[in-house]
């Protein structure tokens, strides 16, 4: 014979586990073994009635319960703690390549946008991907100032092709005085202003271009109106020279106007 609590041996005649201090029951089966029927629905893996659990068994389901419980309050928790912490690593990059731009208007910006963070709960997630959504359009800035950086040094190397010798229009000075204030500005790292000063020296190249493309055209005509029936073998040789040669440089994609109004000039 067994308890039903603990599963002790017990002698006959025993009222009381000697192990637990469970009550022993005395029905017999039939067999003499001391196990009720229920005991053998406990043993043979099946689901016992609820007053036959033993009180350990209980005391296991109900912590199994609240450990259960615990866990699924957890699971949201850590859910909003790693959205959390990505967002936070995500702010902190943005921010290190604003602050490492040293562009005093994204940087006032910046501070702005980061008190708005600061202010923020944990659990403000959607709050927080508008103010990165912010922060990225002033990366996105910031990426735009580096380039035109770059262009204004490009059309700074190359201005002086433009410059057309002979050419009244007055355009190459302007164009060279604007190109001027976009190195000045991007040194003092005004963004706004770069952009715009960018956006007027291409607007003035273009009509400086066509300034000195309607120059070509005239002196061309006009050369090519010029009476040689008085010249002699050599002028008309040195003639015909120099406008092969400025049918080539006219004829190219990118003009070399300095070039050009070099052979104006002879």
């Amino acid at each position: 014979m067994f308890c039903m609590n603990c599963g002790q041996k017990l002698q006959d005649g025993e009222k009381f586990c000697p192990k637990c201090g469970t009550a022993v029951e005395h029905e017999q089966t039939g067999d003499g073994s001391g196990f009720t029927y229920e005991s053998y629905r406990s043993l043979d893996g099946r689901i016992p009635d609820r007053e036959n659990i033993p009180s350990g068994m209980k005391l296991g389901m109900t912590a199994f319960f609240i450990i259960l419980a615990v866990l699924l309050l957890m699971v949201p928790a850590g859910i909003v703690v790693y959205l959390t912490a990505g967002l936070n690593g995500q702010k902190n990059r943005l921010v290190s390549v604003i602050e490492e731009a040293e562009i005093p208007e994204y940087e006032e910006q910046e501070k702005t946008i980061a008190g708005k963070w600061n202010k923020l709960n944990i659990t403000d997630v959607w709050e927080k991907k508008y103010i990165l959504g912010k922060l990225e359009q002033i990366c996105a800035d910031v990426e735009k100032f580096h380039q035109c950086i770059e262009e204004i040094g490009e059309l700074e190397d190359a201005k002086e092709q433009y410059n057309l010798e002979g050419s009244d229009s007055g355009g190459y000075s302007y164009y060279e005085k604007i190109l001027d204030e976009c190195t000045e500005a991007a040194e003092k790292r005004r963004a706004r202003e770069v952009f715009q000063l960018l956006k007027d020296a291409k607007k003035c190249q273009k009509e400086l271009v066509e300034a000195n493309d309607i120059y070509i055209e005239d002196m061309i005509h006009a050369y090519k109106e010029a009476d040689l029936s008085g010249a002699g073998q050599k002028e008309t040789v040195s003639y015909e020279k120099y406008m092969d040669k400025l049918q080539k440089l006219v004829s190219e994609d990118e003009k070399d106007y300095q070039a050009i109004g070099q052979i104006f000039q002879k």
